[in-house]
């Protein structure tokens, strides 16, 4: 006896699954089963994917000490957070980034503080791993948006390609140029706030060097982002 194959198409596959993506949030038995879709086949894979990312980067800060970071977060290329300083020092955050790491996938990184987090309250395990990612190859762009007291060291020796760096240096930062090994970047979205060239009477560079000399696009705001008091 033959089995009888009923192939349909890919649209109605994908509005079951989009059901599912819609509920999973607030029924966690959608969400169990958004992942066993995930397993069916490649049909169900592509779409059931695109929630299970969504869902992982609409994580409530609340839930996020209660995630763990799941396997699938290797295939992640493009990963953004808004967070307080209590996110960013959860294990979970750390562990998140320590599976970026070793992806090798992730290209974008969007950082941005809620509350206006200082830098050094960021516990040293965390800025170091956002060190490394900077310094590896697979990291092409990152964004840096409304910290306060940044140290420009986390950028030295870095491999991306565009900075968008709107935060607040800590006093006497030194400029991204001036840096021992200056990002190479090829385009750089910044603020009048963050230093970018060093005075040329204390300039180290060879004769005929020029700083950031990979840059192609330069966008500056002439507004100065200063946190508000609290």
């Amino acid at each position: 006896m033959s089995l009888l194959t009923i192939s349909l198409p890919q649209e109605i596959y994908e509005l079951f699954i989009d059901a599912l993506g819609n509920s999973a949030k607030d029924d966690k038995r959608s969400g169990r089963a958004l992942f066993q879709c995930s397993r069916v086949c490649r049909a169900f894979w592509l779409r059931s994917r695109r929630h299970i990312l969504l869902a992982l980067l609409d994580l409530n800060p609340s839930e996020f000490s209660e995630t763990p970071a799941p396997p699938v977060i290797t295939l992640i290329q493009s990963f953004s957070i808004r967070a307080t300083v209590e996110t960013f020092n959860q294990l979970v955050f750390t562990r998140v980034l320590e599976r970026f790491s070793e992806a090798w996938v992730l290209h974008t990184l969007n950082l941005q503080s809620r509350h206006h987090v200082i830098w050094s309250d960021i516990n040293e395990d965390t800025r170091k791993l956002l060190q490394n990612l900077c310094q590896s190859s697979h990291l092409k762009t990152i964004s840096v948006d409304e910290f306060v007291d940044l140290v420009p060291d986390i950028f030295d020796g870095a491999k991306i390609k565009h900075l968008i760096l709107h935060s607040v240096p800590i006093e006497d930062a030194t400029p991204l140029a001036a840096l021992r090994l200056p990002p190479q970047l090829e385009a750089l979205d910044i603020d009048n706030s963050f230093p970018i060239l060093q005075a040329r009477s204390s300039v180290s560079q060879p004769a005929g060097a020029l700083p950031l000399s990979h840059l192609k696009k330069l966008v500056t705001s002439r507004e100065i982002w200063i946190p508000h008091a609290p």
